[in-house]
């Protein structure tokens, strides 16, 4: 991703970039729920105030569930974009509606940890590293966005 970014804004990749990205595409480990947490709690942090962090935390799931089940939605997204699905295809709206349920889980519909969560996001994708380090990217993003939207509009 931070080479993709690194092209579209004209850069050339140095020696040291294209060796990062040649270890990086050669690791064949699926990213972990700790992985996404190091990444995204350092952003969180700047995000959520001690009372968001607070009526996140009095949810009545068990949050080490939730982390499995997005990582298995995640997984499942990635084959279903790698198979070259479109985001209208049947699979697709179901992962969509999936997708959404699970989002609307986390934020229990509140509008300001929904605008919390989306800012996270945009800061994580906008940071080479953390970016570089996520088992989303905005592509797979913008594919689900799609697929909720077909799936609603059916």
């Amino acid at each position: 991703r931070a080479a993709r970014a690194k092209l579209r804004n004209g850069q050339s990749l140095s020696v040291d970039d294209l060796a990062t990205l040649t270890t990086e595409t050669a690791m064949t480990g699926k990213a972990t729920l700790e992985d996404l947490a190091d990444v995204l709690e350092p952003i969180t942090q700047r995000h959520y105030t001690a009372v968001d962090r607070a009526k996140l935390a009095a949810r009545p799931y068990d949050q080490a569930e939730i982390g499995r089940q997005w990582m298995a939605l995640i997984e499942e997204a990635k084959l279903l974009m790698a198979a070259g699905d479109h985001p209208a295809s049947p699979a697709a709206q179901d992962l969509g509606r999936r997708w959404k349920a699970l989002y609307e889980q986390f934020t229990g519909g509140d509008k300001a940890i929904q605008s919390k969560v989306d800012a996270v996001w945009r800061d994580a994708f906008a940071d080479p590293a953390a970016a570089a380090r996520l088992p989303v990217s905005e592509e797979m993003f913008a594919f689900m966005d799609a697929a909720w939207k077909a799936a609603e509009a059916r």
